[in-house]
């Protein structure tokens, strides 16, 4: 007897909760996408069945409680907990938290929280921590952390932090850290850190660092790296090869090559096809060597 009337009073709690939140509407309130209809809070146990019936995704709400998943018109500068995923068709702005994962169809302002992953169907303004994946089909700005990828279909401004890579189909501004790659589809300006690679499509300014090498079309600052190469350069590169098309500043390698650089190379081999003679540096029982060699 106890076992049946648990679906039963568990059905007529939703329903009863349904009522009672729909008489808690602030009809002053407007939402951002047409033909929504505003109510304050929502409960969902899973999508369908909620307080705001089949038709929970012509809803937005300022709070809203997904017992273990939920699917909702749009989250309006509030609140929503999840046990397992938050899911709006439009926009989300505000804080979400979940179990598994945070997903927003259009754009999402504010903070999301999971275990696995956040997802933004266009851009992101905020913070985004997952345990696996961040991801933002459009421009991102404001902070992404997570175990494995964080991946701006746009342009990344902010700080990106991520296990494997960070990845951006435009530019990258800020702090990047990863444990394999940082790699941007065109400009990258800031401070780059990877335990392997460094790889932007434009120009690039600023620190990179990593474990195997660096690449830029363009690149101003200071590289370090097993490899680095540029096609126009102006800085520093240190590294045991360091090769550009044009370069202006100090290359520091064990091998060091240019077309044409303007500047001071240091190491064993320096060879530049432009047929200027260079300065070699290198250590020996007697001591340091200097050695002018031209080719």
């Amino acid at each position: 007897m106890i076992k049946r009337s648990v679906p039963f009073l568990f059905i007529f709690s939703m329903a009863f909760t349904s009522g009672l939140f729909a008489q808690i509407q602030d009809g002053e309130e407007q939402s951002r996408q047409p033909g929504l209809e505003y109510r304050m809070f929502r409960v969902a146990f899973v999508p369908g069945l909620s307080s705001n019936g089949i038709d929970a995704d012509q809803y937005i709400s300022k709070y809203s409680f997904n017992i273990l998943g939920g699917y909702n018109g749009a989250l309006e500068e509030g609140f929503e907990l999840g046990g397992l995923v938050n899911v709006n068709k439009y926009y989300a702005e505000g804080v979400q938290v979940a179990g598994l994962g945070n997903y927003s169809d259009e754009e999402t302002s504010g903070i999301q929280l999971s275990g696995l992953f956040n997802i933004s169907g266009e851009e992101l303004q905020g913070v985004q921590v997952a345990g696996l994946t961040n991801y933002a089909s459009d421009d991102v700005q404001g902070i992404q952390i997570s175990g494995l990828l964080n991946r701006s279909g746009g342009a990344s401004q902010g700080i990106q932090i991520a296990g494997i890579a960070n990845l951006a189909t435009n530019d990258i501004q800020g702090l990047l850290f990863s444990g394999l790659a940082n790699i941007a589809g065109d400009n990258m300006q800031g401070i780059t850190s990877s335990g392997i690679l460094n790889y932007s499509g434009g120009d690039m300014q600023g620190l990179m660092f990593s474990g195997v090498g660096n690449y830029a079309k363009n690149f101003q600052g200071i590289a370090v790296s097993t490899i680095n190469v540029a096609d126009d350069f102006q800085g520093i590169q240190t590294g045991v090869i360091n090769a550009v098309g044009y370069g202006q500043g100090i290359q520091l390698g064990v091998i060091n090559y240019g077309r044409k650089f303007d500047g001071l190379p240091v190491g064993l081999i320096s060879y530049y096809r432009d047929g200027r003679s260079e300065l070699d540096l290198w250590t020996s029982d007697g001591g340091f060597t200097k050695k002018y060699v031209g080719f």
